[in-house]
């Protein structure tokens, strides 16, 4: 349920991991066990299945996919 919550106040925003756990007052998760990660170009949280992997190895969202002509 945490790990939710968490995953819910990190989704869109640029904020680290210790930032949202610190406004929660909750512990921080292992970051394996999130279904969500930040987009290596802008830095903003996606759910896993929306990133993209670029010609670089690194996952992006469709944002940044457009912006770069994948």
């Amino acid at each position: 349920m945490s790990v939710e919550k968490i995953e819910r106040g990190l989704l869109k925003t640029r904020k680290t991991l210790k930032e949202i756990c610190r406004e929660l007052d909750l512990d921080m998760p292992d970051k394996e066990e999130l279904l969500i990660d930040q987009c290596a170009h802008c830095g903003v949280w996606h759910k896993n299945y929306k990133l993209v992997e670029d010609l670089d190895g690194n996952y992006i969202c469709s944002y940044c996919e457009d912006l770069v002509g994948l």
